[in-house]
Parts: C-alpha cells; structure tokens; sequence
C-alpha cells in the first residue's frame, strides 16, 4: 500500500514537469525569428566554415583590378571558403591578415568569416555609392569616393587640395605610391571622363551654393544689428505718422482745408513706403541666401534664387505703385490707398524686427 501511494505521488509530481519541459522546447523552436534562419549564412562541417556564395548586380561604382578599368555592369560574386569576390570574372581580395594571437581554430575561422564578410559588404557598399574600387592581388581594396577620384582623374595635381585629400584617404605608403603612379599614367577613355565630368561640376555647384550661404550668413550677422536699428526708428516714425493722418481726418475736420496737408502726408508715406521696401528687400534677399527662409510668394519665388532678377521685380513694382499714388496725391482715394499701404509695410517691418530676434 505504502509502495502503491509512493508511486502514484511520483507520477502526479512527474507530469507537470515533463509538460513543461515539452513546452518550452516548442517554444524556444517557435519563437525563433526569420531574420536568424536567413542570417545563417554559413555552416560548420568537419571542424570548418562553409560559406555560401551571393551575387550581387550592380550598375554604379568604377573598379579597377590591377590598374584596369572593369566596366559596368558588374557581377559580383562572393567564392564559397575563399577570401576573393569575383567581378566579371576578377578576382578581388576581401580577407585580413591576423596579427592578433588565435584563442582556438573555431574561434578563428569565424572570425576570420566575418571579417570577409564586412569587407565583401564593404566593397560593394563603396560600388552602390560611386565611388571607386582599387583592387591589387593578395592586397587589401582601395576605396576613394567619387569627387577625389574624378578630381584626381580629370587633373592630376600634386599641389591642389584634391590631392591631399587623396594623401588622407589612402595612409598606406606602398599603396598611395601605387595609386600616385596610376594616376599620374592613367589614361582614361572618353566615357570615364564625360562622367568625371559631371560628378565634379555637381560637386562644384554644390560648393558654390554653400560658399554663397556662409557668406550670406555672415553678412547677415554682420548686418543683422544695423538694420534692426533702422527698421525700429523707421517703423516707430511710420506709426506715428499713421496715427496723426489717418483717413478720417478730413471727416473730422470738415471745415478746415486739409488738402495740402493730406498731400503732404500722401508723399512722406510714400516715402516711408520705400524705405520699408528697401529694408524687406535686403532681409530677404539676407536670409534666402543663407538658407534662413523660404519664399511663400509665388511670385516672388520665381525670382528669389537671382538677386539681380528680385531686386529689378520689387524696384519696378514698388516704383511703379510709389508714382502712381505721388501723381494721384491730390485725390481723395489716393490718400486713402497710400495710408493703408504705409500700414501694411510698417506691419511687415516689425514682422522682420521680431522674425531677425528669434534668428539672433
């Protein structure tokens, strides 16, 4: 009886112990992650890594394999338990030399795996990018993005700043006099330099664009505390003059002849008028320059990328409107538009004044 109740106990006590354990080994099956199963990218058979080969087909990049140009497009094929990819048929070392003490050969070998790996990614990476791929037998690749090798391609230049360039993008001193030699024996045929060709005049449009924002800037911040001045005691003197000739004065007035003080008061708006265009025109023409703004107006976007062609659009415009309203100076709606044109300029001022604040 003691023996039955002892081995029944032990079989209450095993179950759940042995579902659980079931449990967990589907468990830790299910919950693996595709991603792990497709990172599996190489298999230990006999004491060894196995990789498995990848093609990659690429349209861009310049490589060159003993100084030979390999035109695009390129096959690039990674060699199963080798330290070479294969380009068009070309063989390019991807491996590294140890020279760290090996803790086992497992270790090793899958180090010496992934280390091949980053440089095949490594190179192909480089080719996605244009830039150019220099491959030497049982030598590590040198890569040099694409302005300093057209630069280099198209002039080849021992005192220009491109050259240096090439000094810091290749430390090694065999290979730099390898690649100073090429260079300078290189000769390129017509295809390579027609693409050389855009890729420095894109370069030097870009250096151009930013040159003339920095120099934007700093004329801004050099100029940033002067125009403030001017555009407070302009637009504090607007504001006290709209209040004393407001449009209602006359109607206020009815017997007294306001008609050459209201003439009067039409010509220093008008003048006031230009004053404020002037300052808007060189805040605008400031900021968009140094990248600070965007013009909302279509209209003047069209013009604000050429300052010749926005300062001839606002002169002819604001002159235009100026002496339209000074010949009409007498008249009663002349005198009406002008105020609230001086009002609407005098309110962009000070949205200039507290927009040049938060920038400071």
């Amino acid at each position: 009886m003691i023996l039955r109740t002892v081995i029944l106990c032990s079989a209450i006590l095993s179950v759940p112990f042995s579902a659980l354990a079931e449990t967990n080994l589907e468990m830790s099956v299910a919950s693996r992650r595709p991603s792990d199963t497709a990172r599996d990218t190489f298999r230990e058979r006999g004491g060894r890594i196995e990789q498995e080969s990848r093609v990659n087909r690429l349209e861009e990049g310049y490589l060159f394999v003993d100084g030979e140009r390999v035109a695009c497009p390129l096959e690039i094929t990674s060699i199963p338990n080798s330290e070479f990819l294969s380009a068009n048929g070309y063989k390019i070392w991807v491996g590294t030399r140890q020279t760290s003490r090996n803790r086992g050969r497992d270790d090793d070998s899958s180090r010496q795996f992934r280390n091949n790996r980053f440089h095949e990614r490594y190179v192909v990476d480089s080719l996605l990018a244009n830039r150019a791929v220099f491959a030497f037998s049982d030598s590590p690749a040198v890569i040099l993005n694409e302005i300093v090798f057209c630069g280099n391609l198209l002039k080849f230049d021992r005192e220009s700043d491109l050259y240096r360039d090439l000094q810091e993008a290749v430390t090694d001193k065999e290979r730099f006099k390898t690649i100073d030699t090429w260079f300078a024996s290189y000769k390129p045929s017509q295809d390579l330099i027609d693409a050389a060709t855009a890729v420095v005049e894109r370069y030097e449009q870009a250096e151009q664009i930013n040159r003339a924002q920095v120099s934007a800037a700093t004329a801004l911040n050099q100029l940033t505390y002067p125009m403030t001045m001017f555009g407070l005691i302009v637009g504090v003197y607007a504001f006290g003059h709209l209040m004393m000739t407001t449009p209602k004065t006359p109607a206020l007035f009815p017997e007294a002849n306001l008609l050459d003080l209201m003439s009067r008061a039409t010509v220093v708006s008008v003048a006031l008028i230009c004053a404020h265009a002037s300052l808007d025109l060189a805040w605008t023409l400031l900021t968009s320059q140094a990248g600070q703004m965007r013009e909302i107006n279509p209209v003047g976007a069209q013009f604000v990328d050429s300052p010749v062609a926005l300062i001839t659009f606002k002169a002819i415009a604001t002159l235009t409107a100026c002496g339209l309203l000074i010949g009409l100076r007498k008249h009663r709606f002349a005198q009406t538009a002008c105020w609230w044109m001086c009002l609407v300029c005098t309110i962009l001022t000070f949205r200039w004044l507290i927009f040049s604040s938060m920038l400071v």
